[in-house]
């Protein structure tokens, strides 16, 4: 993993995210629906809505604007809960914090990792600035993680792309795979290796790549068909087929980090760390969502919803481990449903 990749693992967690970037990008408008209208019956889901596909009943999604990186400030000096010295913006007793630094992580990890050796992984590449360190025209502000896919919205040069992944390396000895253009989904060119089965099947658009890797039982053409079909509107969405989850993301999932998840959650903590979300407070949890904010001052939120309806020894178990550390926490009850709302005070947070 090369300098400039660690860098942007760095930047894409909760430090990344300091900046005053609105939402408004490619993924979408907050305004509109899941199909772009302006309807104010419409449900209000964050602008990544339309591409939450549910695959075999379960959802696992993080998001981050990337947007969010432009200015970063420096958060050498930051005070608690967001960093002595090291500029992490986390709290290890603040289950909200690691959350959303759990979201950041993911799609992170899984983009830098995903693109290696396609050629493509300099569009995403950010240096310790907070800027582009890439030649390339395409630009992109948003990423996202469905299920197995990945989305990079923003303004996506096709030829470039084109020219980058059907190009010949120079070097015989190259570890870039050479791609051919195998077929059109919905609106999307289809790009899949030649030789090499282990690089991610890639999908182009103006407005967004997505890619994935087959791994196991998981074909990359599917996977990558899932999210593009639910965007055209050729399929239903996660907030179509899945119990709670439009709740979820009303409630709490607009942000410039997010982090959810729906279905089998013990199986889903085996995957990004059982340590790293939550453990007991997760128990009985049938679906989740997180994010944070930063807009001068800091705001998160976080959905849950539970097999049965929460006693008091739950919500007193969740009151010890969210919001612990903020300035002002909120929380809601509603038989098997729990919100909770958390503020920071910006000011000496973001200014040291």
């Amino acid at each position: 993993m090369n300098a400039n990749r660690r860098r942007l693992l760095q930047l894409t967690g909760l430090t990344a995210a300091a900046s005053t970037a609105g939402l408004a990008g490619c993924l979408g408008d907050d305004d509109d629906d899941a199909n772009g209208s302006d309807d104010d019956d419409s449900p209000s889901y964050p602008s990544y809505e339309r591409w939450l596909a549910a695959s075999d009943d379960e959802l696992m999604f993080a998001y981050l604007d990337q947007a969010a990186l432009e200015d970063v400030p420096s958060f050498d000096e930051a005070e608690a809960p967001f960093g002595e010295g090291d500029g992490e913006l986390t709290d290890a007793d603040d289950l909200m914090l690691e959350m959303a630094a759990v979201g950041s992580l993911v799609v992170g990890l899984g983009v830098g990792i995903g693109l290696l050796g396609t050629g493509l992984d300099g569009v995403v590449e950010i240096d310790a600035e907070g800027t582009a360190e890439t030649e390339f025209e395409t630009s992109i502000d948003e990423l996202l993680v469905v299920n197995e896919s990945y989305v990079l919205a923003g303004e996506i040069d096709t030829e470039e792309i084109d020219e980058t992944l059907t190009h010949e390396p120079d070097d015989q000895f190259s570890m870039q795979a050479v791609y051919e253009r195998t077929d059109e989904l919905h609106g999307f060119e289809l790009y899949e290796p030649v030789e090499d089965g282990m690089s991610p099947t890639i999908a182009v658009s103006e407005d967004a790549i997505v890619f994935a890797t087959a791994d196991g039982d998981i074909d990359a053409v599917d996977a990558v068909t899932q999210p593009l079909a639910v965007n055209a509107g050729d399929a239903d969405g996660a907030t179509d087929t899945l119990e709670n989850v439009g709740w979820l993301l009303e409630t709490a999932g607009h942000g410039q980090i997010a982090f959810g998840m729906s279905g089998d959650l013990e199986e889903a903590d085996d995957e990004v760390g059982e340590d790293e979300v939550a453990e007991d407070e997760l128990e009985d949890v049938t679906g989740l969502v997180s994010s944070l904010t930063i807009d001068g001052d800091v705001s998160a939120e976080v959905a849950m919803t539970f097999e049965q309806s929460v006693d008091d020894d739950t919500k007193s178990t969740l009151e010890d481990r969210m919001g612990t550390s903020a300035d002002d926490v909120t929380f809601d009850v509603d038989d098997d449903r729990v919100s909770v709302s958390a503020f920071w005070d910006g000011t000496a947070v973001l200014e040291g």
